[in-house]
């Protein structure tokens, strides 16, 4: 089921960055992750001889090829990248990485909600006690594995419900908002199927509390698709002024990636998880 090149050590190296993991677990070298299903809850297993296979309930392969960024061809981009320099001081060491997504749009617009404007951290913190508040989990050898909130989880939710993750009132109701959404429009949840990726993003810029940075980081968790760069993201900003050696600012990030044209957004994405290598510690796995 993987395409070469493809390097399922680099997926499993920057999953072992994560300090509070909400939707997987790495286990002895594996990755686990819970789904919702027809049928019910499923929990899958990916090994790194790059077998995949249902410990119980369902195989939702194509879902899981989706998280797993198994259909990305990025032979085009890596001949680019190595006829620049620079850029290719980054990514020759990335080679293999995979474009893996949220499981779909619900999922990646709750998560990077909650990751507007605080630290990668407490984002995640804040994402684990929302996925645990859920309580939507199938416990195996001993092991709580959760699958997300549903939306109609969500939208039932009060913001006493959601102290706990510590984030703005403000952008606890953006949550309560978002999830009542996807149960008032059933079209909405597939438009990124229906939609590219311009269109998307300015479907998503249409809903109050959401900006630039959100849209694009949507847009590219939920599609695979990298068409924007998150200029605003200040780990990005840093990024770019280490490796690119331009001042750390939304401007020199935008110039940087501008000379890239159609590959600014993925020049964008592997600078930060070069980023994300570099300077992150690993906490689990």
């Amino acid at each position: 089921m993987f395409d070469a090149p493809y390097s399922f050590e680099l997926f499993y190296q920057v999953h072992t960055r994560y300090p509070y993991p909400s939707l997987f677990k790495l286990i002895d070298g594996a990755y686990y992750r819970a789904f919702h299903t027809d049928s019910g809850l499923s929990l899958i297993k990916v090994t790194a001889d790059l077998t995949t296979g249902a410990l119980i309930g369902e195989l939702p392969l194509e879902r899981i090829n989706h998280i797993l960024g198994v259909d990305t061809d990025l032979s085009d981009f890596y001949s680019f990248a190595n006829q620049h320099e620079a850029l290719w001081s980054v990514v020759s060491d990335l080679e293999g990485l995979p474009i893996y997504c949220n499981e779909n749009l619900y999922e990646a617009l709750i998560f990077v909600i909650i990751e507007q404007h605080i630290s990668w951290k407490n984002a995640q913190k804040a994402q684990r006690v929302l996925v645990e508040w859920g309580d939507n989990f199938i416990e195996y050898e001993g092991i709580k594995h959760y699958a997300m909130p549903t939306p109609e989880q969500l939208a039932n939710a009060t913001i006493d419900d959601l102290k706990p993750t510590k984030i703005t009132f403000k952008r606890m109701q953006l949550l309560i908002d978002m999830a009542q959404k996807f149960l008032d429009e059933p079209d909405f949840a597939t438009i990124h199927h229906r939609l590219n990726a311009e269109e998307l993003y300015k479907e998503l810029l249409k809903i109050k509390g959401i900006g630039h940075w959100t849209a694009s980081v949507v847009v590219s968790r939920a599609t695979g698709a990298y068409p924007f760069v998150p200029h605003n993201d200040v780990a990005l900003q840093a990024a770019v002024a280490e490796y690119f050696e331009v001042e750390k600012s939304a401007d020199a990030t935008k110039s940087v990636f501008a000379e890239y044209g159609d590959y600014a957004g993925l020049a964008a994405h592997f600078t930060l998880i070069k980023w994300v290598l570099d300077k992150y510690p690993v906490v689990n796995g």
